[in-house]
């Protein structure tokens, strides 16, 4: 039996503190160990992905209570660091990858972000989505094996842009600079699979982890019924020439699109500490 996967998963960056006053992972061998972003600045961690909310949830809180006790983890967008210290972190880091993100807009992940004072500089906390959808079938040994199906990453990233980015952009510092705009993206691996990047940490709520993995699975999953219309670029930017099909079953999809987004939009960002929320909600 052919089973067709659309599976999720998530990167979450976050900030620790102990006493009121950062504490960075490179500094810090048990925060070290928990997992660290390229910049050295913000944990991150990786729950296992999942097909079923209720697998990717119990995922994230197994995370989150794995993390050590003695630290406080808040879900800021954007911090501002000291310039010698941000330095210092890039340095403790060593070498740094070049990003491989990419843009349907045609923004930049390389562009200079912006500069706070000549003493100063901000840095970022994302929640990046983890995409793909794949055919389980059983061969003749009855040994389970993995077909990646085709998954248009511009047309998704667009497509969470409208649903996902466009409910949550009133959060504290959402947009913030390069790296909280609409439409980056980054392939990974195959063609399968993808990452949606432009989602800041205030994502990172129970609710709102909820109401997106059914927004992620029910977009990609009707993709091609939804993707009607083509991408028409311009001097100014990425063009919606969509035109509503008069299909029931589009019409069903499009109307749970906009009933979850507003569900999302009446949802609010969490100032407390993380594990706590995420181990006792």
């Amino acid at each position: 039996m052919n089973t067709r996967k659309v599976v999720i998963g998530m990167d979450v960056e976050f900030m620790a503190y102990k006493s009121k006053k950062q504490v960075f992972p490179v500094d810090d061998i048990d925060l070290r160990s928990c997992g660290c972003d390229e910049f050295g600045h913000c944990v991150e961690i990786r729950p296992r992905q999942a097909d079923n909310k209720k697998e990717l949830l119990f995922n994230i809180m197994s995370e989150m209570d794995d993390l050590p006790k003695k630290f406080l983890y808040k879900s800021e967008n954007k911090i501002t660091m000291n310039k010698k210290e941000f330095f210092r972190l890039l340095k403790r880091m060593g070498s740094k990858e070049i990003s491989q993100c990419k843009n349907i807009y045609g923004a930049d992940i390389l562009d200079d972000p912006p500069v706070t004072t000549p003493d100063s500089r901000y840095a970022y906390c994302g929640m990046h989505i983890h995409v793909s959808k794949h055919i389980d079938f059983m061969d003749s040994e009855n040994n389970w094996n993995e077909i990646p199906l085709n998954i248009n990453a511009e047309f998704l990233t667009y497509m969470f842009d409208e649903y996902i980015f466009d409910a949550l952009k009133m959060d504290t510092c959402f947009y913030v600079g390069k790296y909280r705009q609409p439409g980056f993206y980054e392939p990974k691996g195959n063609y399968g699979h993808f990452e949606y990047r432009s989602l800041g940490v205030s994502a990172f709520t129970p609710k709102r982890v909820s109401i997106i993995f059914d927004m992620v699975k029910l977009i990609t999953e009707n993709a091609d019924m939804l993707l009607t219309h083509r991408f028409v670029r311009a001097e100014n930017g990425l063009h919606d020439a969509f035109h509503t099909s008069s299909t029931e079953h589009k019409i069903e999809v499009l109307n749970e699109l906009d009933t979850l987004k507003r569900k999302l939009e009446k949802t609010t960002e969490y100032k407390g500490n993380l594990k706590t929320l995420w181990i006792r909600w």
